[in-house]
């Protein structure tokens, strides 16, 4: 048995040869390192309370069985595929594969029998996946069906989701409204949606006197999976009724549910899938001219601008598991613009990320710290961090350019999830005329940004251990980068851990940050809004102008019923020197909502006006 005094270097030996594995600057090596061994005892020896707490618990309640997922065996596709208008008057509908039903009522009344039935059957060959949905509902030809904008629920709705890697963490859904309107989303196992991830899949709809039909169509290369000659997939298909307010399950999932994916049914008859073709290489040249008003005196606001760009978009399968997004100069004009919002706080807007090449896979970079996310992609290409200066006239760039960018996602066989991203942001300068003397001012040093995830599942899902390293390092002259922190870091680690037939859940996660830069730059990042280290009520920081390296930690731990554990969270108090103490200069500004100790993290990612990287 490993004494008290003995856990933490039993830790630390363990942790560090997997911290310190990755290719990644020596500065972040030795972060990485220092963090390791300054993790917190109280933390780690909490997590050993909890786990013994969690498993002597589990041990008195005792194991209850999972109850047996319903599975539905698919058949591969013989003949002419079906023509997708929703009719469902194709041959391959009344004569191959099976219909299944017997759905159940999931809200309003758990387990009841629904007021409508539904059927669904599935069938699939090389190309795509099938799928026929039989809605019953007297009356509903009589009824005008609400149509909606894509991504829109309303109305009546069915839909279908895929765990195609049958890893228990995210799964590929396809829904579609009475109307015809498509929802695609990518479900996660704690219940959460991310509805930008949008696909390439078709589906109609239509309507007869006493039901209503739904035809998909959906492309294995829109799915991953491994290859096998036998594969099995979490499967749920789903029922909403707008009038009763009624959802039902092919497979029920409870209210009080351990997790939504684990809850799946099983998807079995999927036999030697070919490997999903995932070349895709777009190239672009666009033409881009502006017309406005023009500005009196400013040679480049001239009443109109005309250019030519080019760029590429690739897609690179590497073998049935891996996926390597790359793009050279992208083009985002064709990304929807957000939505226009007034923030009268000082804590910075966070928008949705809507480009397609940072969609990808995004959930695998997921790592929150409460309500702090590690990773923001935002960051990256957004809006010049200096300002304009206040005299003369100028051409001020509305967005950094990214000159390119790589990342790699995938699952392995073996229950390892793999997310790496580096992208480099071209230096933006500003063309300035005072007089009769031209300049141009640097208003966003060139940024390397690079961040690497890696999960690794056991036991099924039922235990999980992950890290995540992410930096971004800039580069410039010593003039371009007096008020903007040079490099910035953080790291990080998570562990899950169920019990009991997942009725018990113990889980922690540790955090570190370090960012460097010269004292103006550092002074500016902890006198900005977002954290006041200089207010009056803050006792506990200390504003040290001579500082040049902020490093903090945090963490939490919580163990208990999966329906509601309890546990604590830590943060650094933030506020002194990093030579003297790894301590967090990390804070931002207590509020009647968000108090105080909740609140080291995000500060990375919330003070772009100060300069700070990619983190929050």
């Amino acid at each position: 048995m490993i004494s008290r005094v003995g856990l933490l270097p039993a830790i630390h030996d363990l942790m560090r040869p997997f911290l310190l594995s990755f290719v990644l600057p020596p500065d972040l090596r030795r972060s990485l390192y220092r963090v390791s061994r300054a993790a917190p005892r109280a933390a780690i020896l909490g997590v050993g309370l909890w786990v013994s707490a969690g498993l002597s618990a589990a041990v008195a309640e005792g194991t209850k069985p999972a109850p047996s997922p319903r599975v539905y065996r698919t058949m591969r596709l013989t003949g002419e595929a079906p023509m997708i208008d929703g009719r469902l008057d194709e041959a391959c509908w009344r004569e191959q594969g099976d219909w299944a039903g017997d759905y159940v009522q999931r809200e309003p009344r758990q387990g009841a029998a629904p007021t409508q039935p539904t059927e669904i059957k599935i069938l699939y060959d090389n190309r795509a996946l099938y799928v026929a949905i039989r809605a019953k509902d007297p009356g509903v030809g009589g009824r005008t069906r609400i149509m909606g904008a894509r991504d829109e629920f309303t109305g009546d709705m069915v839909g279908i989701n895929f765990d195609s890697y049958r890893d228990r963490q995210s799964g590929f859904e396809f829904n579609v409204t009475a109307g015809g309107s498509k929802i695609d989303l990518l479900l996660h196992n704690d219940g959460s949606v991310d509805t930008s991830w949008n696909s390439v899949w078709e589906v109609k709809t239509a309507a007869s006197a006493d039901e209503w039909t739904a035809e998909y169509r959906i492309p294995l290369s829109q799915l991953r999976y491994q290859r096998g000659s036998d594969l099995v997939w979490g499967l749920h298909c789903w029922r909403w009724m707008a009038a009763q307010q009624e959802e039902s399950n092919w497979n029920l999932i409870p209210m009080d549910h351990h997790g939504i994916l684990h809850s799946f049914g099983e998807l079995q008859g999927l036999r030697d899938l070919p490997a999903s073709r995932r070349w895709e290489i777009t190239p672009y040249v666009i033409a881009k001219a502006k017309r406005y008003p023009a500005e009196a005196g400013n040679p480049w606001r001239d009443g109109g601008d005309a250019l030519v760009e080019g760029g590429l978009d690739a897609k690179l399968g590497i073998g049935p598991n891996l996926t390597l997004d790359l793009t050279l100069n992208p083009d985002f004009s064709q990304v929807d613009a957000d939505p226009a919002e007034i923030n009268l706080s000082t804590v910075e807007t966070f928008r949705t990320e809507r480009r397609p090449f940072f969609l990808e896979g995004k959930e695998l970079f997921a790592f929150k710290l409460d309500e702090d996310l590690v990773f923001y992609s935002r960051r990256i290409g957004d809006s010049p961090s200096l300002a304009a200066p206040a005299s003369g006239v100028h051409d001020a760039p509305e967005f950094n350019r990214i000159l390119g960018a790589a990342k790699l996602t995938g699952h392995t066989p073996s229950g390892l999830t793999l997310g790496l991203l580096q992208a480099a942001v071209d230096r933006t300068r500003m063309r300035v005329l005072e007089g009769e003397d031209s300049s141009r001012i640097t208003v966003e040093p060139r940024t390397d940004d690079t961040v690497v995830r890696l999960q690794q599942d056991f036991a099924g899902g039922d235990s999980r251990v992950g890290v995540i390293a992410s930096s971004s390092l800039r580069q410039g002259s010593a003039a371009e980068l007096q008020t903007l922190p040079r490099q910035a870091f953080t790291y990080g680690a998570d562990a899950l851990r169920y019990f009991g037939g997942r009725t018990y859940l113990v889980e922690g996660k540790l955090l570190g940050t370090t960012v460097k830069g010269s004292t103006e730059a550092l002074t500016a990042l902890k006198e900005s809004p977002v954290h006041n280290f200089q207010r009056p009520d803050a006792d506990h920081l200390d504003l040290d102008p001579t500082a040049d390296e902020l490093d903090g930690h945090a963490g939490f731990v919580r163990a208990g019923r999966v329906s509601g554990p309890g546990g604590t969270t830590a943060f650094s108090p933030g506020g002194r020197r990093a030579s003297s103490s790894t301590t967090s200069a990390i804070c931002r500004p207590p509020t009647s909502s968000r108090p105080a100790r909740r609140s080291s993290i995000t500060m990375r990612a919330r003070a772009r006006s100060c300069g700070v990287a990619i983190f929050g």
